[in-house]
C-alpha cells in the first residue's frame, strides 16, 4: 500500500461549483509540477489527485478557512477513500466560493513504508445488566486507511428480560427469532480474524460483552488486542468529554448513537482519523 501512495489534492466544492473548483486542483497541481485530474464535475466532493513521489516536498503552508471546520473536511475526505493515508497534516487553503482544496502535507520523519492498519471496530448494544445479553452488534472493518465494510445484527439473549430499550430502542419482540449469540459467532470470527486489533468506543465495556457471551458457550474468545478510542481521542485531540457523540461532533463524524451499526463506523472513523494525524498501531 505505501509504495503506491500518491500526494493527493482534494477538492470540497460545494453545489453548483464543482467546476471551478477542479480548476483550482489543477491549478494546484500544476504548481506542485504534477497534473490533476477532478474525475469530472457535477457533485460536490470530487477528488483530485496529482501522482507522484509521496516524498515530493510540501509546498508553503496554507491557512484554514475561516467558514470550514477542518475536522468536518477530514471526514468527508475518508467518506471519499483517497488513497493518501500515510501519516498527515492536513492544511487548507481559501477558494472563495469554489470550494476548499486540502494539501496532503508529510511531516519530518514520516515512515512512508509503514502500512495502514486493518482492523475492525465493535460496538455491542445490551438487553441488561447481564454482560451475556448482548442484543445487537455492529461491525465496521478497517483496512489500508478505509472502511471496507459496514454490517449490524440483532441477536437473541439468554432472556426476554429488557431494560434498555429506551436507550437503543430494540424490544424482545425485535429479536425473538433472531439468531442468539451462538448463531452469529462462525460469522463474527470471518469479521474478527486476520486483523490487527479490535477497536471499541469504552473498549472495557464491549470487551467484557464479547467475553462473557463467549464463555457463556464455552467459546474462546479472541485473543486480539482491544483499542479504545475513547483514550485515543484523548491522546490525539484532547476531547473532553469523551462520549461518542462528543467525539464525532469535534470530527465530524455523522452518527445515529446507538445504532450499532452507526457506533461502529463512527468508532473506524475515529481510528482513521487518527492515523491520518500520525497515529500506529504498536505492531511488536
Amino acid at each position: 500500500m505505501a509504495r503506491d501512495l500518491k500526494v493527493g489534492i482534494a477538492i470540497e466544492a460545494k453545489d453548483g461549483f464543482s467546476a471551478g473548483a477542479g480548476k483550482v486542483a489543477s491549478a494546484l497541481g500544476a504548481a506542485r509540477g504534477r497534473p490533476a485530474a477532478t474525475g469530472g464535475a457535477g457533485r460536490p466532493g470530487r477528488i483530485a489527485e496529482a501522482a507522484g513521489d509521496p516524498r515530493l516536498p510540501p509546498g508553503p503552508p496554507f491557512p484554514a478557512h475561516a467558514g470550514m471546520n477542518r475536522n468536518r473536511l477530514r471526514s468527508i475526505l475518508v467518506d471519499q477513500r483517497v488513497v493518501c493515508w500515510a501519516p498527515m497534516r492536513i492544511a487548507l487553503q481559501p477558494c472563495g466560493s469554489m470550494g476548499l482544496a486540502t494539501a496532503y502535507r508529510f511531516p519530518p520523519n514520516s515512515d512512508l513504508n509503514t502500512p495502514m492498519s486493518t482492523f475492525v471496530a465493535i460496538d455491542f448494544e445490551t438487553a441488561n445488566r447481564s454482560w451475556n445479553s448482548a442484543c445487537a452488534i455492529g461491525l465496521a472493518a478497517g483496512h489500508s486507511g478505509r472502511i471496507v465494510a459496514v454490517k449490524s445484527f440483532l441477536i437473541r439473549p439468554p432472556t426476554p428480560q429488557f431494560e434498555f430499550s429506551r436507550i437503543h430502542g430494540i424490544r424482545w419482540s425485535d429479536v425473538c427469532d433472531k439468531p442468539t449469540f451462538a448463531g452469529l459467532w462462525p460469522m463474527l470470527l470471518d469479521w474478527i480474524d486476520n486483523t490487527e486489533f479490535v477497536a471499541a468506543h469504552n473498549a472495557r465495556f464491549d470487551r467484557r460483552v464479547l467475553e462473557e457471551c463467549c464463555a457463556m458457550h464455552r467459546f474462546a474468545p479472541p485473543r486480539h488486542p482491544f483499542i479504545c478510542t475513547v483514550e485515543l481521542a484523548r491522546a490525539t485531540w484532547g476531547i473532553y468529554p469523551t462520549t461518542l457523540p462528543d467525539v464525532c461532533r469535534h470530527l465530524g463524524i455523522s452518527l445515529h448513537h446507538h445504532e450499532p451499526g452507526s457506533d461502529a463506523e463512527a468508532c473506524a472513523r475515529i481510528v482513521l482519523a487518527a492515523e491520518g494525524e500520525g497515529w500506529k498501531f504498536p505492531r511488536s
